[in-house]
């Protein structure tokens, strides 16, 4: 993967005289301290990813004339705790633009997941304890998809919509290929943000193929003193009876260069389930626009776990570039 990396750097530079626009981008994201995991041990970490994953990328456009564009993004995560690069790439596509919006083709992440992570957490780092708790088992939705095709329409007075198609490429001679489909809405004026996602995971079981749903709603509302938001998910397993519902609840309250950021959460699995309740609580500093030093403290306290108690509180620095 190091070797891949360096060739695309490599290939960006020479790429460079062809294309409008070449971009390297980045994120370097660290910190240290204590993490308690599923296996109730209290740990001394240094960790990649506090607020966000680390990660590499190479953006390249190309304005094709009459309002259109062709585009393609090459994404790995890094880990910088131990100098190695995540299994699967970030996001790997090629794609075109236009007043039309942008379609793109590859792998990428769902928009689902985007409206997930952007809209319905409030942190969404390594202190949200709705992220330190995890999902019940099998109800958690697919973030990134291979051999995917996804549409992000225009911007239309603050409204946005994506949609996605990802093929399994799996069909065998005794059940078909699965799929992965999802859409999202999202309407973002002045303070207010709100909107909704959905996704259907298909998932083989022999040779049945059972479906996995996802429904998510949000909002929040900027007071100018402090910003709120709060969160609602369903999940569906075709073949089980039982949902999983999950709330959150979330402020972040700025004060000048340092900001406070506090959550909390509850997931629970109907008929008797399992059930999670935590919180957050961060404090970030920016030191300049790309650094920001911060420090957390996340918990999530899971019934009928063997260990019931999830924490992760460090400090740490995050630099984009």
């Amino acid at each position: 993967m190091k070797r891949t990396l360096i060739a695309l750097a490599a290939a960006t530079a020479t790429a460079a005289f062809a294309a409008d626009s070449v971009t390297i981008y980045g994120i370097a994201d660290s910190w240290f301290g204590q993490s308690k995991g599923n296996n109730g041990i209290n740990q001394t970490v240094v960790q990649s990813g506090g607020l966000s994953s680390s990660r590499l990328g190479f953006s390249v456009k190309e304005d094709l004339g009459d309002g259109l564009g062709a585009f393609a993004v090459i994404e790995d995560g890094l880990n910088l705790d131990d100098g190695t690069t995540t299994a699967q790439g970030r996001k790997y596509v090629v794609g075109l633009s236009g007043g039309f919006g942008a379609v793109s083709l590859g792998r990428q992440a769902t928009p689902y997941e985007d409206f997930y992570t952007k809209t319905f957490y409030t942190m969404d780092s390594a202190f949200e304890g709705m992220k330190i708790g995890g999902r019940a088992a099998g109800y958690a939705h697919t973030a990134r998809i291979d051999n995917s095709i996804r549409y992000d329409s225009p911007n239309f007075d603050g409204f946005t919509a994506s949609l996605h198609l990802g093929l399994g490429e799996n069909k065998t001679a005794a059940v078909r290929a699965t799929q992965t489909s999802g859409l999202s809405a999202r309407y973002a004026n002045g303070p207010v943000i709100v909107g909704l996602a959905y996704q259907k995971d298909e998932v083989q079981a022999g040779t049945v193929v059972n479906n996995k749903t996802n429904t998510a709603l949000a909002g929040s509302y900027d007071f100018g003193v402090a910003k709120v938001n709060a969160g609602f998910n369903t999940a569906k397993l075709s073949n089980l009876a039982a949902r999983e519902k999950t709330y959150n609840l979330g402020v972040v309250v700025p004060l000048g260069a340092f900001s406070v950021l506090a959550q909390l959460g509850q997931s629970s699995v109907s008929n008797g389930g399992a059930k999670t309740k935590s919180y957050g609580l961060e404090g970030r500093y920016a030191l300049s626009k790309r650094t920001t030093a911060y420090v957390g403290l996340g918990q999530a306290k899971i019934s009928g776990a063997a260990n019931p108690n999830r924490r992760n509180f460090g400090i740490g620095m995050r630099h984009t570039f």
